[in-house]
């Protein structure tokens, strides 16, 4: 019997281990001090990598922006990162590449006007603002909610579920703010329910998972529930507020927060029916390269873990 030894407070911890069953034997004791030396070298990995600058403390300071604190993913976000591409290309045509002789009519054939949905008018509006943003502020604020929760998301639901939520999420709660403000002729755009939908979803597929906020200048770390119930409450509080002064959930402008809303319960929906057979196929798959593994020995195959994605990206 074969085995491999490391080194703890109370000395060499040597673990046997079964060449011919890829099994392990533990002695009395060497169970409690693997899962401790375990539990440390993780500790250590997250202090190391993954705590907070001094720049990024200002960064939230300014922003109110959350940080997530350890949550690695697998395998590239494709379709998260395609839809970045793709929000960032539309901000640059509306904003730059259109002729301002134009714009209104080149706007009214992309945003989404409440009016115009209801008579029958552009349905594809639906989809294309989605693409189109107010600002730079706009902009950055839903960039950073569609990547730090974004990619997570699609990790663990894959990239067709996942564009299939971030379309669903999107076209949804847009239909609510539409069906609020039937009479409206303001515009609506930006991606705003798809991310609420990513966020939902993260609420409910990561329940433990912590992140950093600053909280009257004190950065704190909280879980993400928290977080995303107290984000989802604020939205709630907003709305409440708009209608007591006639602002019924952006009729005249503002924040669409019908459209929030509506895009999250419909993440916290979304995930919550295909949790299950998520874990299912993620079980089925262990298994499966488990037995990949046992016929070739010699070249395992690891899975990608994006190590620098929380790290020198999210904590700079």
């Amino acid at each position: 019997m074969d085995g491999w030894e490391t080194q703890d407070e109370d000395g060499i911890l040597v673990v046997d281990a079964c060449p011919t069953c890829s099994g392990i034997w533990l002695d009395a004791g060497e169970g409690q001090r693997l899962q401790s030396l375990i539990k440390r070298a993780a500790h250590q990995q997250r202090e190391e990598y993954h705590t907070p600058t001094v720049r990024s403390y200002i960064f939230q300071l300014l922003t109110g922006f959350p940080i997530e604190d350890w949550n690695p993913v697998r395998r590239p976000a494709r379709v998260i990162r395609a839809l970045f591409l793709l929000i960032v290309a539309g901000f640059v045509t509306q904003s730059i590449l259109v002729d301002p002789a134009a714009h209104n009519e080149w706007a009214r054939g992309l945003f989404l006007v409440p009016t115009r949905l209801l008579s029958g008018h552009e349905p594809w509006t639906l989809i294309t603002h989605l693409f189109m943003h107010a600002g730079f502020v706009h902009l950055a604020g839903n960039l950073w909610f569609h990547w730090v929760f974004g990619d997570n998301v699609e990790d663990t639901l894959g990239s067709g579920r996942t564009l299939l939520l971030w379309l669903l999420a999107g076209v949804v709660g847009s239909l609510c703010h539409v069906l609020a403000n039937p009479d409206s002729t303001v515009p609506l755009v930006g991606a705003s329910g798809a991310i609420a939908g990513l966020m939902g979803a993260y609420m409910v597929l990561f329940p433990r998972v912590r992140v950093w906020i600053v909280v009257f200048l004190v950065r704190v770390k909280i879980r993400a529930t928290i977080y995303l119930l107290f984000w989802i409450g604020f939205q709630g509080l907003c709305l409440a507020l708009s209608s007591a002064v006639g602002n019924f959930g952006n009729g005249d402008g503002g924040v669409a927060w019908f459209a929030h809303i509506g895009g999250f319960v419909t993440g916290v929906l979304f995930a919550t029916v295909i949790r299950d057979s998520v874990q299912r196929r993620d079980l089925l798959r262990n298994l499966r390269d488990e037995r990949e593994i046992d016929r070739h020995p010699s070249s395992p195959r690891e899975p990608h873990v994006n190590q620098k994605r929380y790290t020198t990206k999210s904590h700079g």
